[in-house]
């Protein structure tokens, strides 16, 4: 069979809901520029889903198994959504999979071989990083099948920050054989064009994504209780009826619940202070690249995170925000209190972000990543490896902690300019084609 014969097919599969972040969205976007017809499997929860719906142009199928949040059946359900897979991938001559979580990876591993098609693995939720708070020997059994994963695939994708601390987890085998590229969460739109001056007064908060207790939201509602003056913004779905029953007591929270993109970044932009403060137990949320961190920026908003994290490092280095340690509500509180003692502190911040958002975090600069891995595994592209942070078959540019640092008018981080340094580098010797 060639490619002239019948359509070329990509399948993008994530074990979860299609939409709950845009990273399948951008990849279904990226394979169709490159002449793909896309698939995409998804995990309907809720039993509300059609089997099967066309959005964008592409097929979108779902996994009907509804099961309530936070099930420890979860897990025994994998064996039906492999299955699944399994017979999807059977059913059509795929050209690509790209995968989006390990429960969705390992049985594309399984038939990889014998079906011919090339295999994407991205890392988006690292159960081994995840799961370090349920000790042994969760943590150990989950992280030992995700790196015996990343070692049997043709292209590894990290939507981290640290790439250091994921050549850690993922040990010498997988960084010198696995083909990796970098792509952050960063928005795919930017909705405002440019810098946009944030109100400083009164001082609004603003909480969005995955509302709960792990994200110190505990913290937050002691200094809501604490300023009645300061208003708290919390935007999306809150399971913890607890916890619901706790904000709609506290006069100066709004809880908005789920609402479209385009309407979370409208709320984004009337408050001038975001909060991501992460659980730093976890080391999934140490490395991530938080979305909210990058929405932020673009939105010219300064943003608090948990000291030690990736987004409380980009915001020290850059100067676009502040860090508190996870769970210490009185450094928060002291923050606030500094702020309102001084607006101009938030008018820096988020003059500080937006550049940092504009030299260094545009969608282009990722998508030029995923494109070239695309094109390198599809038609034989033939990249320069270059070893970074210990990866020795790095494509394309990754993010530089020095690079936030610098200033702007010294620093040149256009995706052209990245992409000709990149060509004039040399090939490492003994690299291979997967």
């Amino acid at each position: 069979m060639t490619c002239g014969e019948h359509p070329k097919e990509a399948l993008i599969l994530r074990a979860g809901r299609w939409d709950v972040t845009p990273a399948q969205a951008r990849a279904a976007g990226c394979l169709t520029e490159l002449g793909y017809r896309v698939t995409i499997l998804a995990w309907d929860v809720t039993g509300e889903k059609p089997a099967e719906e066309y959005i964008n142009g592409w097929r979108v199928r779902w996994f009907r198994r509804p099961y309530p949040p936070h099930s420890p059946k979860y897990v025994f359900y994998w064996l039906f959504w492999w299955r699944w897979v399994m017979a999807e991938l059977r059913r059509r001559p795929y050209h690509l999979v790209h995968a989006m979580n390990v429960e969705s990876v390992l049985p594309c591993i399984f038939l990889r071989k014998r079906l011919g098609y090339r295999l994407v693995y991205d890392l988006r939720d690292s159960w081994g990083q995840g799961m370090l708070s349920h000790g042994f020997p969760v943590p150990q059994v989950f992280s030992a099948v995700e790196r015996w994963a990343a070692g049997r695939v043709d292209g590894l994708l990290l939507s981290q920050g640290q790439l250091d601390l994921m050549g850690e987890f993922f040990g010498p085998r997988v960084r010198s054989k696995t083909t990796t590229i970098q792509v952050l969460n960063v928005p795919q739109k930017d909705m405002v064009g440019h810098y946009q001056a944030p109100p400083t007064q009164p001082l609004r908060l603003n909480v969005s994504g995955n509302i709960s207790y792990r994200r110190n939201l505990g913290a937050v509602l002691e200094l809501a209780e604490r300023r009645p003056a300061l208003q708290v913004d919390v935007v999306g779905d809150v399971r913890d009826q607890a916890m619901k029953c706790r904000m709609e007591t506290i006069p100066n929270v709004r809880l908005y619940g789920w609402v479209p993109y385009a309407e979370a970044m409208r709320l984004m932009s009337e408050a001038n202070l975001v909060v991501i403060t992460y659980n730093t137990s976890s080391m999934l949320a140490v490395v991530s690249s938080a979305n909210k961190m990058f929405d932020a920026m673009m939105m010219s908003r300064p943003y608090v995170a948990s000291a030690g994290a990736f987004p409380g490092h980009v915001a020290e280095a850059a100067g676009a925000g502040w860090t508190v340690p996870y769970g210490d509500t009185d450094a928060l509180v002291e923050l606030v209190d500094r702020l309102q003692a001084d607006p101009s502190l938030i008018e820096q911040a988020a003059r500080r972000g937006r550049e940092t958002y504009e030299r260094h975090f545009r969608w282009e600069r990722q998508k030029a990543n995923l494109v070239a891995l695309y094109r390198y595994l599809l038609q034989g592209a033939d990249p320069a490896f270059r070893r970074e942070a210990g990866w020795d078959r790095i494509i394309g540019s990754t993010y530089r902690m020095d690079s936030l640092r610098t200033s702007p008018a010294k620093t040149a981080d256009l995706p052209a300019e990245e992409a000709r340094a990149a060509g004039a580098q040399q090939r490492r010797p003994g690299t291979k084609r997967p």
